[in-house]
């Protein structure tokens, strides 16, 4: 959807070039509307599995694309429950439902992705339900103002640098009109002092606000159905022209006061006018659905129009969101009707080639209808960049002559649902030699820059990921590793079984025992906070422990030696097991996952005899779980409540918690479960925690789910020394101390030793890399899960290393191979370079 290649109409483009900086984006596909990135020194051959990704910050859903200007990211989302339907009737893509919510507006610092201001309002949705998902126009950025149209019709004028309102309208009330079956998805156009729109309505159809004020300037023109294209302004016939495709016509006004110099039929099927207009000479070309392509030629003197072609699905091409990109010999290329991406002339409508490649995947497949992709030319390369639905990022070289793709990198996991397969339906802002783009979950930057300085360690990392897929090692996952408060590598591998799910920063994932850290630093903060100490006995707050007994050689039971202490919770020295058994066979822990709160966990297991005395030696179990009830007995609260009081409050943890609600489910990752030589998908039966939202068997050593955000979050925290990113102390340093330094000493039972690890309080620490046969750097620490996730903390580099999948059995050395490539040699002179590549840091 964007204006057209600057031919005949360069007063127009030098206007606007005066107040657009090279390196901003700061509307819908491009500064000039041309859909051409002009940019040098942009990468355009890139390993398949990815590019440096700089930050990714959390979003909620939406398809309006990200504008970049002055150094700041501008976006807008919607947040709310998801909508389930009851029974339907009927198409669902024409179904109306009152949805509520809020929609938002914020800025984010393009460098760094840390918020800079937000701006929230209510809005219920009253579009067809299976698209009511957010906002879809993209920000207008100019004159350090935000115009910001919602999906409900909500007009905002925001200062840039501030989110201050300076004006707002509600188009819908103050016109009278329906809301489009789609919501409102005709971008803003901002000219002079004034900000277009498209409205609908009797003599309301496109209407002028006052920059300043947002007070009515005119309105123009009637339609039934507004229709989804922006406005443009272009030179045509000697003069300028404000082009408008509404759902029953193209028109060209006056800009001054909105009155036609002429119109001509352009009907649409549904009113979906969409593409942007491309114009070549005294050619317009529109594009929309259902394969609506045509091209209109345009008087000599400006005040008539006539068809060219149209109405042939032989000619042109008709997409559902897509705008042509023009080159300046009049060739159209764009993704069009069916399954193809065509080249056509503009003058007559011939089809030179049509190919389905690059609206297929990386594996070649293409499932659904109305494959859509966004097209920008780079001049400086010759090569034109594609962005496709499957959220992959392609260069090729278009012309006449056919179609030659050179590279393409998966950035983006498909979000949206629509038909028969998920999608991403946001077009990209392409600044400062970076690519800005998100789905429903993320908003993600990568550096495009050729000489990026991560780049091989980016790719590196990136084939042990996919050889662990190929190699039926794991199935879909993700791994992010962060030095210096920074990310330096996330990227995300999908596998090809048929019950997989693609990952992304926000899938849901069972942590497992990645869960003991989280209750251990808990205990520790309590432990400060003078509730306890180390050694006293456990017996006063859970009495019943007090009369425990020890299992002998023979099977008898002897008294205790000693009680058990905090510390020997800690170190799991208390002699706690509780492992034995499984879902599907008798033991301990079948009869512990059908429980249904902790006071029943803690009679269970004081019935239980001890693997031995406390304090002996180390045995994995249940111990930490005993910790989270405690946390309970002292505090008064239950576990959750605590976590999120004190914990996931400070540090934004939002998805982590003990049970799953109906929306999470649709984000919690299938398990894959290797069977006889093979991967097959895990039962519920087999997830073995139920994560039944309510429960209070809230267990503290494996009970939690989370994300890549959330727990890096966590991660984060620990490589700050216990300090959230805004700078509270979660735990003190010298506390903080304690649970990363060796506590167990030379007690038998601990198997890390033979790779040169001790244990602390809730970790395992790298003592003695030469033993471990690991370049990682002495003192990194961590833990793992028990569906073969793992993190590990590095104090020395001030970072962390993440990973999360379902793999059962759990799949060892994943950790070990991970650090292999990250800290060999070559790989740490790249990511803990300096040289970054910037964009401009200044206001608007």
């Amino acid at each position: 959807m964007s204006w057209i290649q600057p031919i005949g109409v360069f007063t127009v483009l030098l206007a606007l070039a005066a107040q657009i900086r090279g390196d901003d984006w700061p509307h819908y596909l491009g500064p000039s509307m041309d859909t051409t990135w002009r940019e040098d020194g942009i990468r355009t051959q890139f390993p398949e599995l990815g590019m440096p990704l700089i930050w990714e910050r959390p979003l909620g859903g939406g398809y309006s694309g990200p504008a970049v200007f002055g150094g700041r990211v501008l976006v807008m989302d919607r947040l709310a429950e998801p909508y389930e339907p009851g029974q339907i009737k009927g198409n669902p893509n024409f179904i109306r439902a009152k949805i509520p919510g809020q929609e938002r507006i914020q800025a984010l610092n393009a460098i760094t992705g840390d918020q800079l201001w937000e701006y929230r309002y209510q809005a219920d949705y009253t579009t067809a339900y299976p698209y009511a998902i957010g906002p879809r126009c993209t920000p207008t950025v100019k004159y350090g103002q935000v115009f910001a149209l919602g999906a409900e019709g909500h007009l905002h004028c925001l200062e840039a640098s501030t989110g201050h309102v300076l004006w707002k309208r509600h188009l819908p009330s103050d016109y009278g009109v329906a809301v489009p079956e789609w919501g409102y998805a005709a971008h803003p156009l901002v000219v002079d002092n004034q900000v277009i729109c498209m409205v609908g309505g009797d003599d309301s159809t496109v209407v002028s606000f006052d920059r300043h004020t947002g007070q009515e300037r005119w309105r123009s023109l009637s339609s039934d159905k507004p229709g989804y294209c922006p406005p443009t302004l272009v030179a045509l016939g000697g003069r300028e022209q404000l082009l408008v495709w509404h759902g029953e016509a193209l028109a060209g006004l006056n800009p001054e006061h909105g009155k036609p110099y002429w119109m001509v039929d352009a009907k649409p099927l549904y009113g979906m006018a969409i593409g942007m207009p491309r114009l070549f000479q005294d050619m317009i070309h529109l594009m929309g659905f259902n394969r609506f392509s045509a091209a209109y030629q345009m008087a000599s003197d400006g005040f008539s129009a006539k068809r060219v072609w149209g109405g042939d699905v032989r000619k042109g091409m008709g997409g559902v969101l897509n705008t042509a990109h023009l080159d300046a010999d009049g060739n159209l290329y764009s993704a069009g009707g069916g399954q193809w991406f065509y080249c056509a002339d503009i003058r007559d409508g011939q089809r030179h080639w049509q190919t389905d490649q690059p609206l297929k995947n990386r594996y070649g497949d293409r499932i659904g209808d109305w494959p859509s992709a966004f097209t920008f030319h780079h001049p400086p390369s010759g090569q034109t960049f594609i962005y496709n639905d499957h959220g992959e990022w392609i260069s090729a070289t278009l012309t006449p002559e056919g179609y030659q793709e050179h590279s393409r990198a998966y950035l983006m996991e498909p979000s949206h649902l629509v038909g028969r397969r998920r999608l991403v339906w946001s077009a990209p802002a392409l600044a400062g030699q970076r690519i800005f783009l998100r789905n429903d979950f993320v908003l993600r930057c990568y550096d495009a820059s050729i000489g990026h300085p991560r780049a091989k360690f980016h790719e590196s990392v990136m084939q042990q990921q996919r050889h662990w897929v190929e190699q039926d090692l794991t199935p879909s996952h993700i791994f992010r590793f962060s030095a210096g408060g920074e990310v330096v590598h996330q990227a995300s591998e999908r596998s090809a079984l048929v019950h997989d799910r693609p990952v992304h920063g926000k899938t849901l994932f069972p942590i497992w025992s990645m869960t003991k850290p989280i209750t251990s630093l808990a205990v520790m903060m309590l432990l400060e906070r003078g509730f306890f100490e180390l050694d006293d006995p456990i017996d006063e707050k859970i009495p019943a422990f007090a009369d425990m007994t020890v299992r002998g050689p023979d099977g008898k039971g002897f008294p205790l030696a000693r009680p058990i202490t905090y510390r020997h919770l800690l170190l799991h020295t208390s002699g706690i097991y509780g492992y034995d058994g499984s879902f599907n066979e008798e033991g301990t822990w079948k009869e512990v996952i059908e429980l249904e709160d902790l006071e029943s966990l803690m009679d269970l297991l004081s019935k239980q005899p001890l693997q031995h005395q406390p304090g002996e030696r180390y045995t994995y179990g249940l111990s930490t779980a005993v910790l989270g009830h405690l946390i309970e007995r002292h505090t008064g609260q239950s576990l959750a409540s605590f976590f999120d009081q004190e914990i996931f409050g400070p540090l934004g943890m939002i998805d982590t918690r003990f049970g799953l609600t109906q929306e999470d489910r649709q984000r919690f990752q299938p398990l894959s479960v290797w069977d006889k030589d093979q991967f097959r998908e895990g039962t519920v039966a087999e997830d073995e925690l139920l994560y039944q939202l309510g429960s209070a068997l809230q267990l503290g050593g494996e009970g939690l789910v989370s994300t890549l955000e959330d727990y890096g979050r966590f991660c984060q925290m620990l490589a700050q020394g216990g300090k959230t990113p805004a700078g509270q102390t979660l735990i003190q340093p010298e506390t903080f101390s304690l649970m990363t330094q060796d506590q167990l000493g030379e007690l038998p039972g601990f198997d890390g030793r033979e790779k040169g690890m001790v244990l602390g309080f809730g970790f395992e620490i790298l003592q003695d890399p030469s033993r471990s046969k690991t370049p990682a750097p002495a003192g990194v620490f961590g833990w793992g899960g028990y569906h073969s996730t793992c993190f590990w903390i590095d104090p020395l580099h001030e970072g962390y290393g993440l990973f999360l999948t379902r793999r059962y059995p759990y799949l060892d050395g994943i950790k070990d191979t991970l650090q292999e490539v990250v800290y060999a040699p070559e790989a740490v002179a790249q990511w803990s370079s300096k040289a970054r590549p910037h964009l401009p840091s200044r206001g608007d």
